[in-house]
């Protein structure tokens, strides 16, 4: 069977948005199978943490305006269009208004229309004070909603100050129906404006209405239960069987079909995630054709497979550049890790030019911080540390690690106690990459006298010794979404105002109001250098060990013709389509509005 390999110069975010060779290919069946690397946390948009959750919650449920993994752009999809956006003030406030249309075909599966009172309840679960949750921070700019008279289905959300990402906040995060999620009413009678303001929030978690729905919100089987999981997407839960399989089939009828949009394009009728942690079982799967779709093939085999022929020939490969990064997460409460000493000595013997090169085989490139390499508010004058385990253990033997008793390890007195230099490393189960990073890592810690033990665990577990701190070091990745980044999430000291996923303790009040000035200026330049500051702090600093950001290396049976795209997940199965329609020319493809940056990209056709 020919080959055909397309090199293309791309600028901006490469987009491969499908483009294939077209085959005498067989309709597909009706299931798309996917392979999970870990089992999700839950399918519960407020609750969920895990990107394995994420995946199959775009299915179900949907926002207001959703980032289009073809252009990047933030497209309508339960609202009409992008929001009628005007200023507006009060005696206490200015700020901006932003007035939305929710779409007249949007239903919940019970057939009811999608009304503005949806996204009402849903900000009041944002911001109840018993259930926790990551969105709060990034829409407490909210100050009031207020419902058309005229039309239900018509709001505007009242916005106090200039923050830069309001327009994204207020729209993209998912609805949930009140009638399903609250159908004995406990939340009706309680106005928004109790929840959006901290002097009467906290009051109401005394509440016996809000704890019992705050009870019933959170319980688990809201999680992974088909009944009571219910969304706007086209997709509806079918089948859990944990450590297994997680399946979803189209809903019939789904009001997006009518309206013929590609934003709202579902073509299989069934997916069939498959939960398979070791990559070596799925490489297996694929070679027998029980797998459709397997991403995150380590870089080795992916140059191996690709190349191949016979089975690898019924399939598509693509190497796609991501947002997102690896990095180990240094709890710096814990004594050990408090000194910045101890952490540059671990920064300068990662080694990640190694190990793009020898883990991920040349699929990821370098990075300093925390955003993306080809973004124009990355930091261009600082570089990646080099391997220099000499002036690692320099900076050990000056803050008083020596290695006494020469056992390899070095230690020091603290608090009237010898410790040595042992640390834990946490890797999620099934994270391959994580493995071999974790392994080699610890070879290159032990040449100079600090121990590390690999702790494998699964993602749940996991996850909650980074909410509580019972963690010294994590091996994470982190995927951003398209366009700028707040860093609030991240990088904010107070975890009650908004850090809630700085596991690393980073940061001061003097690194908080850098955060907040980024948040709140207008003017693109002024935050660019924001962004520079706070990126030196962070390199400074050392909180993290930033390991790299990776490609995603894909294949996909070439009984279907792939949307894939640098968007997290970097394949949208919804919008899987057979072979056998019409394919996208190269030209189309390159003039199709995209934003690019500067990237060379060979896609792999059979």
């Amino acid at each position: 069977m020919p080959r055909c390999f397309v090199s293309i110069f791309l600028w901006g975010l490469l987009m491969i948005g499908g483009w294939r060779c077209s085959g005498d290919r067989p309709a597909p069946p009706d299931a798309l199978r996917i392979r999970l690397a870990g089992e999700p946390d839950g399918l519960h948009p407020l609750l969920a943490r895990s990107t394995y959750s994420w995946q199959l919650i775009d299915l179900l449920f949907q926002p207001l305006l959703q980032f289009d993994p073809e252009s990047l752009d933030l497209v309508p999809v339960l609202a009409v269009a992008s929001p009628e956006v005007r200023p507006w003030n009060d005696a206490a406030t200015t700020g901006l208004a932003y007035t939305f249309e929710i779409r007249e075909a949007a239903r919940w599966d019970d057939g009811t229309a999608i009304l503005a009172s949806d996204y009402v309840f849903t900000l009041k679960c944002i911001f109840n004070p018993l259930i926790s949750n990551i969105f709060r921070s990034y829409l407490d700019f909210i100050r009031a909603v207020e419902v058309d008279p005229d039309n239900p289905r018509r709001f505007t959300v009242f916005c106090a100050g200039d923050y830069f990402l309001a327009r994204v906040a207020t729209a993209n995060f998912e609805v949930y129906p009140a009638s399903a999620y609250d159908p004995e009413g406990l939340l009706a009678a309680i106005p928004l404006a109790d929840f959006l303001s901290e002097a009467t929030a906290a009051a109401l978690g005394d509440r016996p209405e809000v704890q019992r729905f705050a009870e019933q919100f959170v319980a688990p089987e809201r999680r992974r239960e088909a009944a009571l999981i219910r969304g706007s997407g086209p997709y509806r839960l079918v089948g859990w069987e944990a450590g297994e399989r997680v399946r979803l089939t189209k809903k019939s009828n789904w009001w997006g079909d009518a309206l013929r949009l590609p934003q709202l394009a579902a073509y299989p009728e069934h997916l069939h995630y498959r939960i398979v942690p070791e990559v070596r079982t799925a490489i297996a799967q694929l070679k027998g054709e029980e797998l459709d779709v397997l991403s995150n093939i380590p870089g080795r085999l992916y140059g191996e497979y690709r190349e191949a022929t016979g089975w690898a020939e019924g399939y598509d490969w693509y190497e796609v550049p991501q947002l997102s990064y690896y990095y180990i997460a240094l709890n710096r409460k814990k004594t050990k890790l408090e000194e910045r000493s101890v952490r540059r000595a671990l920064a300068l013997v990662l080694n990640p030019t190694e190990l793009i090169e020898q883990v991920m085989y040349g699929s990821a490139v370098p990075t300093i911080g925390p955003f993306p390499p080809s973004s124009a508010y990355y930091h261009p004058d600082l570089k990646p540390l080099d391997y220099a385990p000499e002036r690692a253990r320099r900076l050990l033997a000056d803050a008083g690690w020596e290695d006494r008793d020469a056992d390899g390890i070095v230690e020091k007195d603290i608090d009237g106690r010898r410790e040595e230099l042992r640390l834990t490393l946490d890797i999620s189960t099934g994270s391959t990459t994580g493995e071999a990073v974790g392994l080699r890592f610890r070879e290159a810690a032990r040449q100079i006298g600090i121990a590390i033990d690999l702790r494998r665990t699964g993602f749940a577990a996991l996850a909650e010794r980074l909410r509580s701190g019972a963690f010294e070091m994590s091996y994470l990745a982190r995927f951003n979404r398209p366009g700028e980044v707040d860093p609030q999430q991240d990088w904010y000291a107070d975890r009650q105002r908004g850090g809630r996923s700085n596991y690393s303790g980073f940061g001061d009040a003097a690194a908080d109001a850098l955060i907040d000035s980024l948040r709140h200026c207008p003017d693109p330049e002024r935050r660019r250098r924001y962004y520079h500051r706070l990126q030196a702090l962070i390199y400074d600093d050392q909180p993290v060990l930033f390991v790299a950001v990776p490609q995603n290396c894909i294949a996909v049976h070439r009984r279907f013709r792939a949307l894939i795209s640098s968007r997290s997940p970097n394949y949208f199965p919804a919008r899987f389509g057979p072979q056998h329609q019409d394919q996208p020319t190269l030209s189309n493809l390159l003039s199709n509005n995209h934003t690019f940056y500067h990237a060379t990209k060979t896609i792999s056709c059979r």
